[in-house]
């Protein structure tokens, strides 16, 4: 918990004044050049090589952040690393449910003792998801590619309840990854989460199988929550 002053302007004008529940994630790479430390945020920039990364991550977090009244901000030392902390409201964090337009009907996204294991290769994007999901209530295994996601589910598969996979990860990609889960057990139910968009046809043809879900990048708070939780819904109904 931190409680936030005028000062925290020196590094997000987004930052204001309250009570705030701070996330911090450091690593100590090469750091973020100035030059484009400007446009981190903006959709679709990326640095990354082509098929490596969709640019999405961040604006995906900052997006999230927004929404639910808070802000990212960020400090970068070049050849020390970088650091980001996400800020969000106390008040927000301890509700349990997403807010929604008042005109929407109100639906239920709470968990309902399920465990989910989410697979991103960004820690920004991780944190923030891990966050939003443990606020309604679910039980979160994280990986940080797609090996590790099979490691994790060969070892814990009866506790999973699904699997939410990114599709751009290095060392195992989201698509071999989906393969290889579904090669093993053909049940699980898994949310693939991307910035492209998804032909399930073609998406089919490559992996044998289709998804129960997708969510594209950069994705609204609600549109989430809602989507794992028809998910989880659809897939004990079938049962």
């Amino acid at each position: 918990n931190r409680i936030v002053g005028d000062d925290e302007r020196r590094f997000s004008a987004d930052a204001k004044p309250g009570e705030f529940l701070c996330l911090s994630v450091e690593d100590n790479g090469d750091g973020i050049p100035p030059e484009i430390q400007s446009r981190i945020f903006e959709p679709f920039f990326t640095t990354k090589e082509q098929g490596k990364g969709t640019g999405l991550g961040l604006a995906t977090c900052f997006g999230i952040a927004k929404q639910l009244g808070g802000w990212i901000s960020f400090q970068s030392t070049a050849g020390k690393g970088t650091r980001f902390d996400i800020f969000l409201p106390r008040s927000i964090v301890a509700e349990a449910q997403p807010r929604v337009e008042q005109s929407a009907p109100r639906i239920d996204t709470h968990a309902h003792g399920e465990t989910v294991l989410l697979v991103d290769d960004e820690d920004v994007v991780r944190t923030v998801a891990e966050t939003l999901l443990k606020r309604l209530g679910y039980r979160i295994l994280v990986a940080r590619d797609g090996e590790e996601a099979l490691r994790i589910h060969a070892e814990r598969a009866d506790e999973i309840d699904l699997v939410l996979l990114d599709l751009t990860m290095p060392i195992l990609s989201g698509k071999e990854c989906f393969r290889r889960l579904r090669a093993e057990h053909p049940y699980v139910p898994v949310l693939i989460c991307s910035g492209y968009l998804l032909d399930l046809k073609e998406f089919e043809a490559e992996t044998g199988a289709c998804p129960e879900g997708f969510v594209q990048k950069p994705y609204r708070i609600e549109q989430m929550a809602e989507t794992v939780r028809k998910v989880l819904d659809d897939t004990r109904r079938a049962a």
